[in-house]
């Protein structure tokens, strides 16, 4: 990328910041990004033999892709900041300069005013598409990507940003924060949107033990189109807790247990309503050989994702909420997340500067066997 475009870029920036409300002066810009060039073949990918049409794309892919970023923070003051990504996620030779999916369109990733000590000290506010992750991101870290978006495949995607309210209290030892987040908008005068409300504390007990707390509210009332709604919006309440110890150098552990517990109204005559009650427990244990040559590197996990039958009056299987793990990349890209145990084992070392070499085996089993099927 060339300075000059960089520049524009700053610039243009710098031009919207000074002409806003607050008329702030900028202090300080910084300008960084990445470009990450890829090349996928995928068979049977799904696990499927294609359309019977013969259609063979689902099962047989080649491609190029690369995916480009450009960030700029400008420190406004010393307790404002703005941030602004922008992304392009396109297939090599892929342009269309007919469709409204043109792979060559930058889309915003990040776009976020951050205020500190907003009204007292220990209180911040981030306003605007910014990234959540709160844990090990089993329950908050993506906030989905609509499949085969500018032709690459969701599970390939950069982009896990939520539009969102962010407001988070630093008691240190204890930080509080507080989220609101519109994940999907599909017409502003109707109530057939897709929401997510919560609360995370987390709490250094010492520097080797840390404790969180959380709960979240996702609420559901998409009917499928910009201008239907569900009639009852679906709502999956979750609480839950995380321990994470570090009990020696070297050493991370972490155990995280969360219960889930809603309604799902659905839609049509032939669904039922049902009480949404299911649990997850996830284990995991990761060490460093930090003073060993290539710094090798092992772990281990478990995770378990309850499942049920969805047409009873109730539903036990988890909902994946807004999750951001790829423990194993190709079955987590297939398989849905829920009605599983996974047991995974890990490797990696590092035989030069910016390579590293890893394995990764993870066993697969149902949490709970279909109706007939032992």
């Amino acid at each position: 990328m060339s300075k000059r475009l960089i520049i524009v870029l700053a610039l243009a920036l710098v031009v919207g910041l000074t002409f806003s409300a607050a008329y702030a002066e900028v202090q300080n810009v910084k300008v960084s990004g990445d470009i990450i060039a890829s090349g996928v073949v995928r068979n049977h990918f799904n696990l499927d033999n294609g359309a019977a049409a013969g259609d063979k794309k689902d099962i047989a892919q080649s491609f190029f892709m690369s995916q480009t970023r450009v960030r700029i923070d400008a420190d406004l003051t010393d307790n404002v900041a703005a941030t602004v990504r922008l992304i392009n996620e396109r297939v090599w030779g892929g342009l269309d300069d007919t469709s409204s999916t043109d792979n060559f369109k930058i889309d915003l990733d990040l776009a976020y005013v951050t205020l500190k000590e907003f009204l007292y000290s220990p209180l911040t506010l981030t306003i605007g598409r910014q990234e959540i992750r709160f844990g090990n991101s089993l329950i908050i870290g993506n906030s989905g990507v609509t499949t085969g978006r500018d032709s690459i495949p969701s599970d390939l995607s950069l982009r896990k940003s939520f539009d969102a309210l962010r407001a988070t209290l630093n008691y240190d030892p204890l930080v509080v924060d507080v989220i609101y987040a519109k994940i999907k908008e599909n017409s502003i005068d109707r109530g057939n949107d897709i929401s997510l409300a919560g609360i995370n504390a987390t709490y250094a007990i010492n520097n080797k033990v840390d404790l969180s707390a959380y709960y979240f509210l996702k609420r559901d009332n998409d009917g499928g189109s910009a201008t239907a709604s569900k009639g009852k919006a679906d709502k999956v309440n979750v609480i839950g807790t995380l321990i994470s110890v570090r009990p020696v150098e070297d050493l991370v552990t972490s155990l995280e247990a969360a219960y889930q517990f809603g309604k799902n109204d659905g839609t049509g005559a032939s669904v039922t309503q049902s009480q949404h009650r299911a649990f997850a427990i996830q284990a995991m244990a990761d060490y460093t050989f930090s003073k060993v040559k290539m710094t090798p590197k092992v772990g281990a996990s478990y995770t378990y994702l309850s499942g049920g039958q969805a047409t009873s009056n109730r539903n036990g299987g988890w909902d994946s909420m807004f999750y951001n793990q790829a423990l194993n990349n190709i079955t987590y890209a297939i398989l849905p997340f829920t009605n599983m145990q996974v047991v995974n084992l890990k490797a990696s070392a590092k035989p030069m500067d910016d390579i590293t070499v890893s394995a990764n085996y993870g066993y697969y089993d149902v949490a709970k066997a279909a109706s007939g099927v032992t």
